[in-house]
This record gives C-alpha cells, sequence and structure tokens, in this order.
C-alpha cells in the first residue's frame, strides 16, 4: 500500500490516499504533524487516527530539498487493531513551501 500526506500543517487538506487502490482512506485525522529541516533534508513524522483511536498510522518521511525536492527513504505503519502494516511511501510529487528566512534546524 501506499499513502500520501498533502499539506501537513493543515489538517482539513491532509489526506491518506491508496495508491494502488485509487481511493481515499476517510476517517482518518492528522493527529500529530512534526518535522525538523537540516540543510537540505526535511525530516517529517506524521501521526494520523480513526474509529476513536483504535486505527493509527504513523508515518516517518525524509525529503531531500532541492529542484526538485523529493521523498526518500520514508514508511509507515498502519496499525489496524487486530494486524499491523508496514511498507514504503512512494512519492507522487512533492511541493516545499517555507520560509527559507529561518534558519535550518540543527
Amino acid at each position: 500500500m501506499a499513502v500520501l500526506l498533502a499539506a501537513c500543517g493543515n489538517t482539513e487538506q491532509t489526506r491518506v490516499k491508496s495508491i494502488a487502490q485509487g481511493t481515499e482512506l476517510t476517517g482518518n485525522a492528522l493527529e500529530s504533524p512534526t518535522g525538523s529541516r537540516n540543510g537540505g533534508l526535511l525530516f517529517a513524522q506524521a501521526t494520523f487516527a480513526g474509529n476513536s483511536g483504535k486505527l493509527t498510522m504513523d508515518m516517518d518521511l525524509r525529503f531531500r530539498i532541492g529542484v526538485p525536492t523529493r521523498l526518500e527513504e520514508s514508511i509507515y505503519i498502519w496499525n489496524q487493531g487486530d494486524r499491523v502494516l508496514r511498507g514504503a511511501i512512494r512519492e507522487v510529487s512533492s511541493t516545499f513551501l517555507a520560509d527559507n528566512r529561518d534558519r535550518p534546524a540543527s
């Protein structure tokens, strides 16, 4: 299963989509987006929860910022209560929107 994460900072626009099946996974809410930038790398983590917290999906993402920005070495762990799925996250496209006046994270 591949997933898509869009608009980490805006939970109303964030969605998880099965690329293989072409369907959105509904009923999941972005619980805790976090991340840090170190030079040309952006590390991000996101946790989605659904069904009263019984279903969770954790995503660890690493982006190489450049032209173009690329997703690298990213995985998901989807706890469905009775089973746990793990897999790679595949990039469809990446857009890096940042205020470059801020210092990169150390």
